[in-house]
């Protein structure tokens, strides 16, 4: 009896107890949720603040503080691309290496869980047959929240900071693409096509003076060129321009380069032609003609050479000096050999001149000895025109005791000796023309036998 009054004391105090026990720990489980619900605020302030605070430096880097400029985040080399010059690496890229930041952030709240989501319940312990009736339910899960990361993502402030930074890089880009609109007046000096453009220039046969101020010109852009900054700064970007200004300087140079290679082409073709033409008239002239249009020929070539092409020669001396003076300037000077060359042109041409008098005297020997042999051809032709005619006026058929078919055959046969007079007659002919001399028409003597029956 004793030992039942035990055990049911017992019991009772272990009911008691185990009351006890699920009321303290409903007590820590609502105290836990309590701290743990301070404890998510606490943590979301803290992450917004931390989040919040890195926008804020990163939009004082983009945009400045307090009337300070911005600070240098980035460096972009300018080149030239087609028809524009643009920046290496782009705004485009720029844009998407700060809006990729400004994301990681905010994307940083999502490694964080959120407390109010932890389940804080205790364990659950075996509980005794006879007790399972009065064991207390199980615990509620917690329920489901938005994430830190979902929040903080729409979070207004946030999203004013992100739209503020990305405010600065359109206006930041703005800013760059009209500093490096800025080199497009040198557009011009890339974008021509230098070959087609000197190709041109050399079929329009321009002055020495459109050279020298077309190579002046490309020299004062050179200077302009290199006069602009190597380096300038848009808000946060450093433009660096060394490389554009190296490439224009480059182009400046191409251009001064064809233009004195253009002229001292023509130069040395110019020189070339002139000493070559002395050369082979001189060669022509010195052979004696042996007949008279050969000698019509050379005599026509020394005047048009005395009338019309030494004073053109005459007048290309200076010209070309001129040229070989130029080219110097420029720092492109003719060869050794090109000076030497042009030094002789003079002393060449007076040798010429020299050696035309001689060719002259020659000429002039042998027209003496053709016109004697033409005087001579003009006396057999007179005394043979002569004897045709006498012969003519014996044998003709002027009388009527022919016969038709004697008389025809007759008349056939000096109108054939005729056309041999006239055909010599024109085998004379340029050789009078050279002497002057005047022949009375043949016919007067030979063709009017033709004319008389």
């Amino acid at each position: 009896m004793k030992i039942a009054q035990n055990r049911q004391e017992c019991e009772e105090r272990n009911q008691q107890l185990r009351g006890e026990k699920e009321e303290w720990v409903k007590q820590t489980e609502d105290n836990l949720r309590a701290l743990r619900g301070e404890l998510d605020t606490a943590l979301f302030g803290a992450l917004r603040q931390a989040i919040r605070r890195s926008l804020t430096l990163l939009s004082r880097a983009v945009n400045g503080d307090k009337g300070q400029a911005p600070y240098t985040l980035f460096a972009v080399d300018a080149q030239i691309e087609g028809p524009s010059v643009n920046s290496y690496p782009t705004m485009a890229t720029l844009t998407g290496v700060v809006n990729q930041a400004a994301r990681s952030v905010i994307l940083a709240a999502a490694a964080v869980q959120r407390l109010s989501t932890v389940d804080l319940s205790a364990p659950a312990e075996p509980v005794p047959e006879d007790a399972a009736s009065s064991a207390p339910a199980p615990s509620v899960p917690p329920p489901v929240e938005e994430s830190y990361y979902k929040q903080l993502f729409d979070d207004d402030d946030l999203l004013k900071l992100v739209a503020k930074i990305m405010r600065a890089m359109h206006r930041t880009g703005a800013e760059l693409k009209k500093t490096l609109t800025y080199f497009e007046k040198y557009r011009l000096l890339w974008e021509l096509d230098k070959d087609n453009f000197v190709h041109k220039y050399a079929k329009a046969k321009h002055k020495l003076a459109d050279y020298d101020a077309d190579v002046v010109r490309y020299k004062q852009q050179q200077a302009d060129v290199q006069a602009e900054p190597v380096t300038s700064t848009v808000q946060f970007v450093k433009v660096d321009c060394s490389l554009l200004r190296s490439t224009l300087v480059k182009h400046c140079h191409q251009w001064q380069s064809k233009l004195l290679s253009l002229l001292h082409s023509n130069f040395n073709a110019e020189l070339a032609e002139m000493l070559a033409m002395f050369a082979s008239e001189a060669a022509t002239l010195r052979v004696e003609p042996t007949d008279l249009g050969l000698l019509d020929v050379s005599n026509r070539r020394v005047l048009e050479l005395r009338e019309a092409v030494f004073p053109k020669v005459q007048a290309q001396f200076g010209p070309l000096e001129d040229v070989a003076e130029t080219l110097a300037k420029f720092d492109a000077a003719v060869t050794v050999e090109e000076a030497a060359r042009l030094g002789s042109a003079r002393p060449a041409f007076a040798k010429f001149k020299d050696g035309l008098v001689d060719i002259e005297k020659m000429l002039l020997k042998a027209k003496m000895g053709m016109k004697s042999n033409l005087e001579s051809q003009m006396a057999d032709f007179d005394e043979q025109v002569k004897s045709l005619r006498k012969s003519a006026s014996d044998a003709l058929p002027f009388h009527a005791n022919v016969t038709p078919d004697a008389a025809y055959e007759v008349v056939d046969k000096y109108r054939a000796s005729c056309k041999a007079a006239r055909d010599k007659q024109a085998a004379l002919k340029p050789g009078l023309n050279v002497f002057g001399i005047e022949v009375d028409d043949p016919r007067s003597e030979s063709t009017r036998l033709n004319s008389s029956h």
